[in-house]
């Protein structure tokens, strides 16, 4: 039998990401420290997982709170640089666990979802500001209309699969691409 959370997961999904804003907002220098930290810290190796998928060996990393260094081999390109914009990690790594997961625990899957989906949201409007190389670097307007438009992307690639399961992600990036060309 199918329980209602089931059929309509977004309640503990907004609750995840009211709960994430509640948290980013505590005032102890420990949360706000250690946030800061993470979030250049994730920044930085999402830039790392995108080189290595483009084959390219990491010379160095350095992640501080005031700001990351990624280093690698060969040439770089606007994936690589604009990923950590665009790719909600955490959000993806829970979606493409929750299979996995028996349908009991569900709930506080989907309250983890909503909190990585709003760590996601957060951090890159934080990071997205004129004064970063990756943005300047292929021209803010490129650079923008690019972020804008995996966010979208992902944005409705979670909402279908929340609602239907991979095949629903499937089918919305299939009528996505049918519908522009």
């Amino acid at each position: 039998r199918e329980l209602s959370w089931q059929r309509a997961p977004y309640p503990a999904v907004w609750l995840g990401t009211l709960a994430f804003v509640g948290f980013a907002q505590l005032p102890w220098p420990f949360v706000r420290e250690n946030l800061e930290h993470f979030r250049v810290k994730i920044h930085e190796e999402i830039h790392e997982k995108m080189s290595l998928l483009f084959l390219r060996t990491i010379k160095g990393f350095y992640a501080h709170p005031q700001g990351g260094e990624l280093h690698f081999s060969g040439r770089e390109n606007f994936i690589i640089l604009l990923a950590p914009y665009c790719l909600p990690i955490y959000a993806l790594l829970i979606l493409l666990i929750r299979p996995l997961i028996l349908p009991e625990y569900y709930p506080p899957v989907y309250f983890l979802l909503g909190f990585a989906w709003m760590f996601h949201l957060s951090t890159f409007l934080q990071q997205l500001g004129g004064h970063q190389s990756d943005i300047t670097r292929y021209g803010r307007l490129f650079s923008y209309s690019f972020i804008l438009w995996l966010n979208l992307l992902m944005t409705g690639l979670i909402l279908a699969n929340l609602r239907g399961g991979w095949s629903a992600s499937g089918f919305f990036l299939r009528e996505g691409l049918l519908f522009w060309c």
